[in-house]
């Protein structure tokens, strides 16, 4: 299990797991982060038993400001990301800060790379994803996935291992919004996110994680 950070104004956070099974202590998933998992910030993959847990995110400095909290089971040779998405409210703006779960892959597939897509950017709720064999104009082109909102995540997606150019596009219209160079190695699997800037607006940026090196 991973845990990452893509609230961009929610400060740094702890994420537990807290185990089903009696007398198992609790996991801290960002315990290479001392003072707390920072925006932006990501962990390595802790391995932790088998088990039913109770997943909790808590902000640093006030552990009683508690952020998410969701009971799931992870089986053996399963590979998870946790994700803080979205903004807290500010004023009279309503929050859609959320905890996604992803099962990352676990299994390289020769002769093929693996792309997923998440759009953790509360800027821009739906977006379209385009992967070119090159830098070009989106017009004309056919997006590899559509309409992908806040929290949400496409399939794996196999191509021809090789240099690509991703870009996004808010949800049906050729308006871009941000692009990233990624290589998708023989064997590798990726995941590419929408994040927001740190002081909001557009552009979103694309932030990469490896899955499977």
């Amino acid at each position: 299990v991973r845990a990452l950070h893509l609230s961009a104004n929610t400060p740094e956070i702890r994420v537990t797991a807290d185990p089903n099974t009696a007398g198992s202590p609790d996991v801290d998933l960002p315990g290479a982060f001392p003072a707390g998992l920072p925006y932006l910030g990501a962990t390595a993959y802790q391995t932790i038993p088998p088990d039913l847990y109770n997943v909790r995110a808590v902000e640093s400095a006030t552990p009683a400001t508690q952020l998410f909290s969701f009971t799931q089971t992870y089986v053996l040779g399963s590979r998870v990301s946790v994700l803080l998405v979205g903004r807290k409210a500010a004023g009279t703006t309503l929050s859609t800060l959320a905890p996604v779960t992803l099962f990352d892959s676990v299994r390289p597939i020769a002769n093929v790379g693996q792309l997923r897509f998440v759009n953790a950017s509360s800027e821009e709720p739906r977006v379209d994803v385009y992967v070119l064999a090159s830098d070009q104009p989106i017009s004309g082109q056919f997006p590899a996935a559509t309409g992908i909102s806040l929290g949400a995540a496409t399939a794996y997606l196999q191509f021809t291992p090789g240099n690509y150019v991703v870009k996004l596009a808010r949800a049906n219209t050729t308006t871009e919004l941000a692009a990233a160079g990624v290589v998708l190695a023989s064997g590798a699997a990726v995941t590419l996110l929408a994040r927001d800037q740190p002081t909001g607006g557009t552009p979103v940026v694309i932030q990469t994680q490896a899955d499977l090196p």
